[in-house]
């Protein structure tokens, strides 16, 4: 979890977790992630192949659509899209292993992806950082020669995300933005268990409250725009050629 229970009940101001609580929070961090574009937030290693589908045969000139470098929009990029993957969970933080085996087929292929098929970094290819050891755009870029058209043609094992230590620092506003979102969604919840609302089921969370009537009624909810204002610098955009 993004946020420790002791961040959640200090923000609420409850002497412990309660079922409650314990169902914003976990909703309201998938609502920050989705709302981000990202999978998880918090650091992990990734195994993932590109490109999703074989490359459409292209007139000269047509673009492919990447991250602009100030992270705002998807934009053409003609000389880019060639020899640049965008890896798809931000931010990323470094790169195990580039692969490339044009018949590897996502891995379903007896024997792809093995040793020969390694490339080196910094010879054959490098990660595009904006800030030091951190990529928001993800590019991963392909030196002297191009990435294979291939769907599935490329593995890349890479870290991407931050660590427990960043979200309490530098990185905190993911976890304020995550707080936000569970004090709305909790303040939600508690003018439906207020009985504003008429067809309350009887059982569960107590006070007539079913836990699945809140999730239904909390799930499908977005961030509050206060927290959309503050994520806004870190969304993924993702790469429309992938």
């Amino acid at each position: 979890m993004i946020c420790a229970t002791s961040d959640v009940t200090t923000y609420l101001g409850l002497s412990a977790m309660n079922a409650l609580s314990t169902l914003v929070q976990t909703l309201a961090e998938d609502h920050v992630k989705d709302h981000l574009g990202v999978q998880e937030l918090e650091q992990q290693t990734w195994v993932e192949y590109y490109p999703l589908d074989d490359a459409p045969v292209q007139q000269p000139g047509d673009p492919h659509y990447v991250v602009d470098s100030a992270h705002q929009r998807a934009i053409p990029g003609f000389y880019l899209a060639p020899n640049v993957v965008q890896l798809r969970q931000l931010p990323a933080r470094s790169i195990s292993e580039v692969c490339e085996d044009p018949t590897g087929y996502f891995g379903q292929v007896a024997g792809s992806f093995g040793q020969a098929t390694v490339l080196t970094a910094g010879d054959d290819y490098y990660l595009k950082q904006e800030q030091d050891g951190l990529s928001w755009t993800g590019h991963l870029v392909r030196r002297s020669f191009w990435f294979p058209a291939m769907a599935g043609s490329v593995k890349v094992t890479y870290v991407a995300g931050f660590t427990a230590a960043e979200l309490a620092g530098r990185w905190s506003v993911f976890k304020t933005a995550c707080l936000e979102t569970i004090g709305d969604l909790y303040l939600r919840a508690g003018s439906l268990a207020g009985g504003q609302k008429a067809d309350l089921a009887s059982e569960a969370i107590g006070g007539g409250v079913n836990m699945s009537y809140f999730q239904n009624n909390l799930s499908g909810l977005t961030v509050p725009d206060r927290v959309a204002e503050m994520l806004q610098p870190f969304v993924n955009y993702g790469e429309m050629a992938l």
